[in-house]
């Protein structure tokens, strides 16, 4: 089978294994569980971007977004401080993660790890061992 036939198979949910993913118009399959990317990838990944400096462009291309995403997401964390735009030599605007914001994508990205153990079915049996009993409660 090859890459394009999996992808459509995983999107038509026919039973194949659920270890395989594939993305298809931007959603990520897994079986037949279609999970788009939420606000919380979108920003993380913005903030990756511009960790080192990067013109809106670049973001653009870097996180795989469109300009209209990232506009609306570049105001709301320049606005926290999560952000900072500074002049390039050029006279092009250079975005920035700052500090506050480094801090803030490696909580997102703790949060992202822990989603996906929770929805990763062979963790779930891995971490069955960890979940109380009634008779460790009373």
């Amino acid at each position: 089978m090859n890459s394009i036939d999996m992808k459509l198979s995983l999107w038509a949910g026919d039973g194949l294994q659920s270890d395989k993913s594939a993305t298809l118009g931007g959603r990520l399959f897994l079986g037949s569980l279609s999970l788009r990317r939420g606000k919380v990838e979108m920003i993380r990944g913005i903030l990756e971007a511009a960790r080192r400096g990067a013109t809106k462009t670049e973001i653009v291309y870097k996180s795989n977004l469109n300009f209209r995403i990232v506009d609306q997401c570049l105001a709301g964390l320049l606005k926290a401080g999560y952000m900072a735009v500074r002049k390039s030599r050029e006279g092009k605007a250079l975005f920035y993660t700052t500090e506050k914001g480094l801090l803030f994508s490696g909580e997102l990205t703790r949060l992202s790890k822990a989603v996906s153990e929770l929805l990763d079915p062979g963790q779930q049996a891995d971490t069955a061992a960890l979940a109380p009993t009634a008779r460790s409660i009373v």
